[in-house]
């Protein structure tokens, strides 16, 4: 956190790197939520942040593409919503998807609603309406 502390303190270019490896760790939400808003603001500036993180609602939320991988290759990549659609596969590699996502495909499997996975709650108060219409 120091070390991102003191990136952010440099002039921005807009065409930096920045890699971080589980940075919500030991964070509390309202912290979490406000590291979002940094990253935010540092994708918005033309940067681009990679970032290796276990907790996939997190990643849901903001991710543009997701690489999941196994064994350090790569097992899953795309869209939160192209990943997500390999819950199945997900689940195999350990992977706890957000419960929305299961209820989704769960409801997709059963014919219910449409073809798409949710990744948050608010997509999934979309997704409810759309069933329930």
């Amino acid at each position: 956190r120091v070390k991102l502390a003191l990136e952010l303190a440099k002039p921005g270019t807009g065409k930096t790197v920045y890699i971080m490896d589980e940075p919500t760790t030991g964070l509390h939400v309202d912290d979490v939520h406000k590291l979002v808003k940094v990253i935010d603001r540092l994708v918005e500036a033309g940067n681009t942040v990679i970032i290796i993180e276990q907790k996939v609602m997190l990643l849901a939320e903001f991710a543009k593409h997701i690489l999941v991988l196994e064994h350090g290759h790569v097992a899953l990549q795309g869209t939160t919503q192209e990943v997500l659609r390999h819950i199945d596969r997900m689940r195999e590699l350990g992977i706890n998807c957000p419960r929305v996502s299961l209820m989704s495909s769960k409801l997709n499997k059963l014919g219910i609603g449409t073809s798409n996975i949710v990744a948050t709650v608010p997509e999934a108060c979309e997704y409810v309406k759309e069933v329930l219409a």
